[in-house]
């Protein structure tokens, strides 16, 4: 999923008043994203650890923005590219 495909999405979701916030899911845990990096022209998106304060919606959206052609990924251990996503209790689960 590139940068701008999640635009779309949220465009239309926070329209609705669907979606407050957005997580990545990493080894079947939710966590909310930490830290957006630039790497490799890829976007990575890596979930808060400990004492890291969560990035706000503002923050990340931004941050879409201005990558719009950068393809997403998802990143602990490992990197795993984003294929989609899914609404649950009013979070956007990557």
């Amino acid at each position: 999923m590139r940068a701008m495909e999640l635009l779309t999405i949220l465009s239309v979701d926070f329209q609705h008043d669907v979606v407050q916030d957005i997580k990545v899911e990493l080894q079947n845990k939710i966590a909310p994203i930490g830290k957006v990096e630039q790497q490799e022209g890829c976007l990575v998106l890596m979930a808060t650890d400990g004492n890291m304060k969560p990035l706000t919606t503002k923050e990340i959206v931004t941050t879409l923005m201005l990558n719009k052609s950068l393809q997403l990924v998802k990143k602990a251990e490992i990197s795993e590219p984003i294929y989609g996503c899914r609404v649950v209790d009013r979070s956007l689960i990557l």
